[in-house]
């Protein structure tokens, strides 16, 4: 089968690269984590905010991001703290509420910079 025109899995990125300044704390140090958004290409109709899996990264997304977005919806995402373009200890996920946390600043910060109610 053909892939969709436009929408090829390598090389694809995210139009708007660490848009929030997102800072979270890690042993101790404070660490940075890259935010990612894919506008909607007409108006918005809602608003994505995705999720990577362990051992991955926000990018491997993108292409999902650029089908929503062509389809009306908004999508952010980031890379959680230690992958992809994070700082922090490398693969090293401490709890499931401290990823819990960094999502929710990642969605305040969305809703407060963007005006999504």
């Amino acid at each position: 089968m053909a892939p969709l025109e436009g929408f090829e899995w390598r090389g694809l990125v995210f139009p708007e690269i660490d848009i929030l300044d997102l800072r979270v704390e890690q042993n101790g140090k404070e660490i940075k984590l890259k935010s990612y958004r894919w506008p909607a290409s007409d108006e918005r109709k809602a608003v994505v905010f995705m999720m990577h899996g362990y051992g991955s990264c926000c990018p491997h997304t993108a292409v999902v991001a650029k089908y929503l977005a062509r389809s009306g919806y908004e999508v952010f995402g980031m890379d959680m703290r230690g992958m992809g373009e994070s700082e922090g200890v490398r693969g090293q996920l401490d709890n499931c509420e401290v990823i819990y946390n960094d999502y929710w600043q990642l969605i305040f910060e969305a809703c407060k910079k963007f005006k999504i109610n």
